[in-house]
């Protein structure tokens, strides 16, 4: 079965979020997951990131017999902490989003699979008590398939 472009995409994302380690000189150990049929975290680990995909959207004026597209790849991350822990939760989490975005900002083409990798800001979660939960580094990845076949290179 042939895989989708922006597939492609996502598994090379959450591939390079994988190597977010302190042993790969970054500020955390990041366990990557994807959203599983029940929806939610598969994996719940002390530094988590989801890799989502989000709505991608078709480029106007692209090559003739080409479609550029902007794929949203929104990226849920969460730190869990102690109850009573008096660390700064909004500083963990910007640790956590500025290592998230480092690591994909190192290749841009996503190993030729995209066009250009770029981050469009980072969006903190709140609870219903209005406490930080987690951190959404919003990234988005412009990449071209051919014009009738959205598998291809």
């Amino acid at each position: 079965m042939s895989t989708p472009r922006i597939e492609s995409i996502i598994q090379n994302i959450a591939t390079t979020l994988a190597g977010v380690t302190i042993a790969n000189g970054y500020n955390t150990d990041l366990t990557v997951t994807r959203p599983t049929m029940a929806g939610g975290l598969a994996h719940r680990g002390d530094d988590t990131a989801l890799v989502m995909l989000g709505d991608t959207s078709p480029v106007e004026s692209t090559p003739m017999g080409s479609q550029d597209w902007n794929g949203a790849v929104p990226i849920l991350c969460r730190k869990v902490i102690a109850d009573d822990s008096t660390d700064n939760i909004d500083a963990l989490l910007q640790t956590i989003a500025s290592d998230v975005i480092r690591a994909l900002l190192v290749d841009r083409h996503r190993s030729t699979l995209a066009i250009d990798t770029l981050i469009d800001g980072t969006t903190m979660g709140r609870d219903a008590t209005g406490s930080t939960e987690s951190i959404t580094v919003l990234a988005r990845v412009w990449y071209r398939t051919d014009d009738d076949d959205p598998f291809s290179a």
